[in-house]
């Protein structure tokens, strides 16, 4: 048993050089030595094995998952499958209401004129690389009995603008797109040649080889609609005009909105009788435009030709004419109102009407009685 005195601290003998240091030294103050305690030392070095010996086997996980994907890559580039792979997948066909998509719900008029058959689609692109796609296509189908065939041209649409996608999208690997498609245009082509026997859809891309074509069915699944069936925009007003202002100026823009009808004594609005106001407030202000532009030269009379309810109305719409006769009793400027039967869409209908021959006139004010 070794005894120190009271105002000695305990020593020890450095296990490297020999010299007699204090006995908590862990480094030896002569020649510098790590001279720990051994215990400590052993845990230690267990701990950093142990360290290593988790993260060996994580390292090696990264390292092949990280060489996985280029290896990959370049075993397809070998056979020069490693460009994008498109499809397409049917969501959706519809039609886009203009007025009620990009318009606040309280100024949303009461009944749409124009408006735009579109079919959605989701454009996935399943390839290790990235494409670049046109948003403008094409679609083929032989005629039947004839030579030559069917060309269909169809856009992406961005729906609130009503024009094409002008940026070009890009789809990086495993990415995918909603795309809104509408029809350009679709007719024959003569030709001497029978068309494609089978109907085709080509769509240009661009991919790190160059200009390259994704080919597809017009039908793209089983319980998707044609492509060839997607009907073109349509603009009711237009058809109005050309039934009802025979030999008149027709769409004539003077403001935000294209007049119905001039001729040489009125501007005319059109709508149904239910909405004699809407009429009324647009043959206003467009005869006043008028006014303006011809600086008074030629004015013109507000005129309304206001169609019938259809057929099974309300109990609304059959009074409207009633309310309208009673409201306009005394209306002043002059306005003239010509009352039509209702308006008969399809086939049967008549392609024209001369409303000044077939429909009620009345003239206000009122004359009186």
């Amino acid at each position: 048993m070794t005894l120190t005195s009271p105002d000695k601290s305990p020593e020890k003998h450095c296990p490297k050089c020999g010299t007699l240091i204090p006995a908590a030294a862990v480094v030896c103050p002569v020649c510098q030595s790590d001279i720990a305690d051994r215990k400590q030392n052993r845990l230690v070095a267990i701990a950093k094995f142990t360290r290593d010996w988790i993260g060996f086997p994580v390292a090696v996980v990264t390292a092949i998952t990280a060489l996985i994907g280029p290896a990959r890559n370049a075993v397809l580039a070998s056979f020069g499958r490693d460009g994008p792979t498109l499809s397409l997948k049917y969501v959706e066909n519809n039609i886009a209401n203009d007025g009620l998509l990009d318009t606040p719900i309280f100024e949303q008029p009461n009944e749409i004129f124009r408006y735009i058959p579109y079919m959605r689609y989701v454009l996935i692109n399943n390839g290790p690389t990235s494409a670049t796609v046109e948003t403008t296509f094409s679609c083929f189908h032989a005629r039947e009995h004839e030579n030559g065939f069917i060309v269909g041209n169809f856009y992406f649409a961005d729906l609130r603008t009503q024009k094409r996608i002008a940026a070009d999208p890009k789809l990086g690997p495993g990415e995918s797109i909603l795309v809104d498609v509408v029809v350009g245009d679709i007719s024959p082509v003569e030709s001497p040649e029978p068309g494609p026997k089978d109907p085709v859809c080509q769509l240009p891309f661009t991919d790190k080889y160059g200009a390259r074509t994704f080919t597809f069915a017009p039908v793209v699944e089983s319980d998707a609609p044609s492509l060839f069936g997607l009907g073109g925009a349509e603009d009711r007003r237009v058809a109005l005009r050309k039934k009802y202002c025979l030999n008149m100026t027709q769409g004539l823009r003077l403001g935000a909105e294209p007049v119905d009808c001039i001729d040489d004594t009125h501007v005319i609005a059109i709508e149904p009788i239910y909405l004699w106001e809407s009429a009324l407030q647009r043959a206003l202000k467009q005869s006043s435009d008028f006014h303006q532009l011809t600086q008074g030269a030629a004015a013109r009379t507000p005129g309304l030709v206001l169609t019938g309810c259809p057929d099974n109305p309300d109990k609304s719409c059959e009074d409207k004419p009633q309310e309208m006769m009673q409201a306009l009793r005394t209306f002043t400027p002059p306005l003239t109102v010509w009352q039509c039967p209702p308006e008969e869409r399809g086939d049967d209908g008549p392609k024209t009407v001369d409303f000044k021959k077939v429909c009620r006139r009345t003239d206000f004010p009122l004359a009186a009685q």
